[in-house]
């Protein structure tokens, strides 16, 4: 028998290729690039069903928003974000609905601000109703004193608000499949550029 044979061989020396780890990064990479770009696209397409509810609202002045209803919840805008400190609502015959204040602003159209400043509700039954909505500016700017007061049943701080958070469920599921995509891609690799031992089969 010869002796050679009982000496064993010396293991293998393999380098890892780190082609192979730079493709998942740049997956990982496209995959952060089409999540910020579909967040962009979110966000436009939110602002802009905004801007058009806005448009299509009733308008007026502060002094009276003559607005003909039907039995739903409404809302009171300022489209200049000014507050206000009272908004009466008030039937042909003199009687008033209950209004609740609120505060809320929002951007809308072309870099502009506006405010959700109030919620009434007509009642079911009431079929349609002619209102007249007045509303007390608190703080109008000084270069546009005639605020303009839009009613309408579309309620831009809820839509805004489940929207948001769609916007960031969409951000984390983004941004966990890029990570996972990283993750997968280090599994069972050595880094780029390490060494490994493997010995020959007999």
């Amino acid at each position: 028998m010869s002796t050679r044979s009982l000496v064993p061989a010396p293991p293998e020396v393999t380098r890892s290729r780190p082609g192979g780890r730079l493709a998942w990064i740049l997956l990982a990479g496209v995959l952060a690039l089409v999540g910020a770009f579909a967040a962009l696209l979110w966000s436009s397409a939110v602002t802009t069903a905004v801007t058009a509810s806005l448009e299509a609202a009733t308008h007026g002045p502060p002094s009276g928003v003559m607005v003909t209803t039907h039995p739903d919840p409404w809302f009171v805008y300022t489209e200049d974000a000014s507050r206000v400190s009272h908004v009466s609502v008030t039937a042909p015959d003199g009687s008033t609905l209950p209004v609740t204040l609120t505060s809320s602003t929002f951007g809308y159209g072309p870099h502009r601000e506006g405010r959700q400043v109030a919620r009434f509700e007509v009642p079911a039954g009431a079929g349609l109703v002619d209102l007249r909505v007045v509303v007390d500016v608190v703080d109008a700017a000084q270069s546009d004193p005639a605020v303009t007061v839009a009613v309408t049943t579309f309620d831009v701080a809820g839509f805004e608000n489940v929207h948001r958070w769609g916007l960031v469920t969409l951000l984390v599921v983004d941004v966990g499949a890029a990570a996972a995509v990283l993750v997968a891609g280090g599994a069972g690799r050595t880094a780029p550029g390490s060494l490994s031992l493997r010995r020959p089969r007999a």
